[in-house]
């Protein structure tokens, strides 16, 4: 049989061609990187410019990579972080551009999505540098008050009277009033809220805005010889053995870091205890990953209930946490689309854009 045999001239240009052609492959990788790199800085630059938050007190600058977050009063700025936008986007959430020219944010783990209007330039006491007077007692005690004004809503829910309270506490600081002084009066003036919700921080210290309860009280005596900081776990762990004890008998199940329990309460009857709402992932952990455990937990939990015909859902002892982790709860019993809650942030006066949400809970 006669086989045509490949010249040495053609076989240099085969190579010659495959050469050529890994070249210009080669060749292409970096400008299709290049084209990828400059979308994500044209999006980059796209978030640049000076945001103002609707519905709070909030301003976010965010310039050639980098953001600035500020948190004002009518008569002040204060620069409370910085970093690059990477930073920020990994902290808090995701950030687009709507057809409006607003800027959205979407919080990791969470439902609220805040809105940014654009302003021009920013505002003046942000541009100003008033570090000089940081230490000055008579304006920390005003900027204090301007904060409570013009963001807290529930003063008649409260019985706080908000004038009242000013009167009696402002001839108390004067420009010799000394930090610890001001630290006192700054804990007796929300202690007058008796919310949860408010609280005094300054270094290592921290002020409770709400007058203890009785299993608060409970708790405190009991367990006094235990660092504050451990007898809440020390109380959960009691609370978990009474349960466990006193309802389930020995069917009891844990899990999200102990701060989901449930069984049985009767054959036909179940009963899920949630402790707090977060950190199912460990204490300090992201919602996120919190939201990927209680996903876990919550079909071990509805698998568990399949037989049952009512379930006990007890949040007596719950401590508060995150939207989201509560809703993914609420939607394992819902049978459909319905109205969960409504916010509305309105800044100051009113005069200001005001955030307008509903959230539902989904199917």
């Amino acid at each position: 049989m006669y086989t045509r045999k490949k010249s040495k001239f053609q076989i240099r240009q085969v190579k010659l061609r495959f050469i050529v052609i890994i070249l210009l492959l080669f060749l292409s990788l970096p400008i299709w990187n290049g084209r990828q790199a400059h979308t994500q800085q044209e999006k980059a630059v796209a978030f640049d410019g000076i945001w103002r938050l609707r519905g709070y007190g909030k301003i976010l600058h965010i310039y050639e990579g980098h953001y600035t977050n500020y948190d004002m009063t009518e008569i002040s700025c204060v620069q409370e972080n910085k970093g690059t936008l990477k930073d920020f986007i990994q902290r808090y959430g995701r950030l687009a551009i709507n057809d409006s020219g607003q800027l959205r944010l979407f919080t990791i783990g969470g439902i609220t999505r805040y809105t940014y209007d654009r302003l021009n330039t920013l505002p003046e006491y942000c541009q100003n540098d008033r570090a000089f007077r940081s230490k000055d007692p008579e304006f920390n005690f005003e900027v204090f008050c301007h904060i409570f004004e013009e963001n807290y809503p529930f003063f008649k829910l409260h019985n706080v009277d908000w004038n009242g309270v000013y009167k009696t506490y402002r001839p108390k600081v004067t420009t010799r009033t000394t930090d610890e002084k001001l630290f006192e009066i700054f804990s007796e003036v929300i202690k007058a809220f008796n919310d949860p919700h408010v609280s005094l921080q300054a270094g290592g210290r921290w002020i409770g805005g709400a007058k203890p309860d009785t299993l608060a009280l409970h708790i405190q005596k009991e367990f006094a010889s235990e660092k504050p900081e451990d007898r809440f776990f020390k109380s959960l762990e009691k609370l978990r053995s009474i349960v466990k004890k006193d309802f389930l008998n020995v069917d009891c199940r844990m899990a999200g870091n102990d701060f989901i329990v449930w069984g049985k309460i009767k054959p036909n009857i179940g009963y899920l205890n949630i402790f707090v709402m977060g950190d199912y992932a460990g204490i300090g952990a992201s919602r996120e990953n919190s939201l990927v455990v209680l996903k876990t937990t919550m079909d071990q939990v509805m698998e568990y209930f399949r037989s049952v015909e009512a379930v006990v859902v007890d949040v007596r002892f719950n401590t508060g946490g995150y939207d989201g982790l509560a809703m993914m709860i609420a939607n394992r019993f819902a049978d459909g689309k319905r109205l969960a809650f409504t916010t509305k942030a309105v800044y100051g006066k009113g005069n200001y854009p005001s955030l307008f949400l509903e959230i539902s809970i989904p199917v």
